[in-house]
């Protein structure tokens, strides 16, 4: 027991703790690209890891469904990963696992977000997908995707309604 607290303290000893905090610099090139359409483009660096994020914001959300077709936004959020670009084919999620990508999509009161991670090498492979995604078309799904997607969100409807503490708590911070 001596022996490792006087090991203790020689290692702390040896060690100089500086007064400040000494930070790493670690800044993010970023470039911006506002187009006449809306559209803005923003472009972050970082070559620290060899992946890629795609991250788009569309801002319509819960707040614009129509009357009587609350959650239709979030429908349209889930029937994106079903969508077969030309109307025939893979849908959107085939093409997104074939990356290996970490991906997902969540839609709140005043914006839809879509997001994909995965290696910098299938970069172009996103962007074909959120031009997919811009050009607005839902081609392809088919009656028994459309019921599952249907349902699905209906679901997640019926978790938001419920009165549970995490509502209860995403209400309070809302």
């Amino acid at each position: 027991m001596l022996a490792l607290a006087l090991t203790s303290q020689v290692a702390c000893g040896a060690l100089e703790v500086p007064d400040q905090p000494i930070y790493k610099d670690f800044s993010i090139k970023q470039m911006d690209f506002p187009l006449k359409s809306g559209l803005r483009i923003l472009i972050q660096e970082d070559h620290s890891t060899p992946l890629v994020a795609v991250y788009s914001a569309y801002n319509v959300g819960d707040a614009q469904d129509p009357k009587g077709l609350e959650g239709l936004a979030h429908f349209v959020e889930h029937l994106q990963f079903r969508t077969r670009p030309g109307g025939d084919g893979d849908p959107i999620w085939e093409y997104l696992k074939r990356t290996g990508a970490s991906f997902n999509a969540f839609t709140a009161e005043d914006q839809t977000v879509y997001y994909e991670v995965a290696h910098k090498s299938h970069l172009p492979v996103l962007m074909q997908i959120e031009a997919w995604r811009l050009m607005g078309q839902l081609g392809g799904i088919t009656e028994d995707e459309f019921k599952v997607e249907r349902e699905v969100v209906r679901g997640e409807l019926r978790q938001r309604t419920e009165t549970t503490p995490m509502n209860k708590l995403f209400e309070l911070l809302y």
